[in-house]
């Protein structure tokens, strides 16, 4: 007697759209993976002239992210560019990096003290439980 076996689901790419009072746009990239299910997130928010995007909430949100979802890396990055996220016909300046974070089990792959040689004069800050830590 043979067994079916299910294939699994095909990579699925997934986009949401806010509304014109609150611009932003999210996609994300699942795959099935041998060690699971990886999936591949971005999210673009759009400011206003006057509004001060929320920076500070950056290091929580990587703290959250590494304890609770096995965050593998988040790159924060910011532009002045339209708030609408339309984009003109012509170039642009460039996004400016804000912070990087590296997951635990990432940070395994590296290793730790490779990782805390940053070429930057910033020192990573630590998240999660000292035995197995991650990087921000």
């Amino acid at each position: 007697m043979t067994k079916d076996i299910e294939a699994p689901p095909q990579p699925t790419w997934l986009i949401a759209v806010g509304h014109p009072d609150r611009p932003v746009i999210a996609t994300d990239r699942i795959t099935r993976i041998p060690a699971g299910v990886e999936q591949d997130t971005t999210l673009t928010l759009g400011y206003g002239k006057d509004a001060d995007p929320p920076l500070d909430a950056i290091e929580s949100l990587a703290e959250t992210l590494c304890a609770e979802h096995s965050l593998a890396t988040m790159l924060t990055s910011l532009r002045a560019a339209r708030s609408d996220l339309t984009v003109p016909p012509c170039f642009e300046a460039p996004p400016i990096p804000i912070s990087f974070t590296l997951g635990a089990g990432e940070l395994k792959d590296v290793g730790l003290d490779h990782a805390l040689r940053s070429p930057l004069s910033l020192a990573p800050l630590r998240l999660g439980p000292a035995a197995e830590p991650a990087l921000h």
